[in-house]
């Protein structure tokens, strides 16, 4: 009962703040981006790794990743070791409506990156406020139809997909992307 009032109420504040948002989508070709900016949600080690084999990845293609997960604990786990590229929000950063109140995530909503991708395989409302209001040019997540008005790109999975397999989907479009945009 009261996780529904906070979720309700989340969702008004959501509501309102998009009606200010200015972002003008626009599909970013991977191979002319530049910044990329990632969301996730931290659930397990074996997961933690494969994101960041897939930050390591942009990063090798020369990219500028910036990558934000949302912690579902009071703390960072032992296996989020610190890097430059990663930045972490917990339950404790979140507000009684369920929004995020970190600068991290703020920065995050307010970069404009080529490209934002959101792993989150399951629904999450801090994760969905996040890229909601992310200003990113091409923002790309999971198919959802109450999340169709936040992304320009989404994929069709299940909730049972692993994140390795979603990451490969991710990268097998971002390079049809590339191969459809140099051939016109």
């Amino acid at each position: 009962m009261i996780e529904s009032i906070r979720l309700k109420a989340g969702n008004y504040f959501l509501k309102k703040e998009l009606r200010n948002l200015q972002r003008t989508p626009q599909v970013v070709n991977f191979k002319d981006s530049k910044t990329i900016g990632i969301l996730y949600k931290v659930t397990e080690n074996n997961d933690y790794n494969f994101i960041c084999d897939f930050v390591k990845y942009f990063q090798d293609n020369g990219k500028t990743v910036k990558a934000l997960g949302y912690v579902i604990y009071k703390e960072v786990p032992h296996f989020c070791f610190p890097k430059l590229s990663f930045d972490y929000f917990t339950q404790k950063d979140i507000g009684w409506n369920m929004i995020p109140k970190n600068q991290f995530v703020k920065d995050f909503m307010d970069d404009d990156f080529d490209i934002m991708i959101d792993l989150s395989i399951q629904d999450c409302f801090p994760t969905n406020y996040v890229s909601a209001l992310s200003k990113a040019k091409f923002k790309i997540g999971r198919f959802n139809s109450e999340n169709q008005k936040f992304y320009d790109f989404m994929l069709n999975v299940s909730d049972e997909t692993s994140i390795k397999d979603y990451i490969s989907h991710l990268t097998h479009y971002l390079s049809i992307f590339n191969n459809s945009s140099h051939e016109q």
